[in-house]
């Protein structure tokens, strides 16, 4: 295992190799709130991959170190990739035997049997906390993440939908369900921002149509005087007309006219 500077779970964190569980936290969740997919839902799409891809390191990192077993196991591996073979005699973490790895597999496979249960049962969240159990205790497994994927895309929270899909990807690039999956919540994710910009274009057209009805647009002062200038001529010839239609009247009647 090559445990380059991107790779390392403590520097992924920005973290000392002898962090207490309370700094691993809080660093954790600094880095979750910066890079969480749901800010880069603008962004392009390699912004938003290479957000997402991120945001899966940094969950990897947390996950293991969060564990005080797993751990115990990435320090010791981190250690002898480092080229320091003498620490792994010196207070090194006990190294499982195979009969524990695979008891611990199995542990792992029975776990993600009963999620799969649960999810053909469409009782997403108890499948979800299973899956979650499964990668807890074998993390290097693309199928458990994967179908966390699925769980999560079922249950509509796609930012972390992906970065399952992207965890799974990373330990098995041809994963076909993964791939089908971030498939599909790339189109989820474009329906869903037509459809609110849809929604944000009808609430504008809305406003500005009550707005039309209950306040009517200002008049300038020169219409004023023009409206002003109309009503008096009118209200003249208004007033010619029924004097002439008066005198008329009144001849009428002089020289016995009808």
């Amino acid at each position: 295992m090559d445990f380059a500077q991107d790779d390392d779970h403590y520097a992924v964190l920005g973290v000392e190799t002898d962090a207490d569980d309370a700094t691993i936290r809080k660093a954790y969740k600094k880095l979750a709130v910066k890079l969480h997919p749901d800010k880069y839902v603008d962004k392009s799409d390699a912004e938003r991959e290479a957000a997402q891809a991120a945001f899966a390191k940094v969950s990897l990192a947390y996950n293991v170190l969060k564990d005080a077993e797993q751990r115990n196991e990435y320090d010791f591996m981190r250690q002898m990739g480092a080229g320091n073979p003498d620490l792994a005699f010196e207070g090194a973490p006990r190294v499982l035997s195979a009969e524990e790895l695979a008891e611990r597999r199995e542990l792992a496979d029975k776990k993600f049997r009963i999620g799969q249960a649960y999810q053909m049962d469409k009782k997403f969240r108890p499948a979800m906390d299973a899956f979650k159990e499964a990668i807890r205790i074998d993390p290097d497994v693309a199928q458990y993440h994967t179908m966390l994927a699925v769980t999560y895309q079922r249950l509509g929270w796609l930012s972390y939908a992906m970065t399952e899909v992207q965890a799974a990807l990373k330990l098995e690039p041809k994963d076909q369900l993964a791939l089908k999956i971030r498939s599909l919540i790339r189109a989820q994710e474009k329906a869903q921002e037509e459809e609110e910009e849809a929604r944000a274009a009808k609430d504008k057209k809305g406003k500005k149509k009550k707005k039309g009805k209950g306040e009517p647009e200002p008049v300038s002062a020169a219409a004023k005087r023009k409206a002003a200038a109309k009503a008096k001529v009118t209200k003249q010839l208004s007033f010619k007309k029924k004097r002439t239609s008066l005198l008329q009247t009144l001849l009428g009647a002089i020289f016995g006219r009808k």
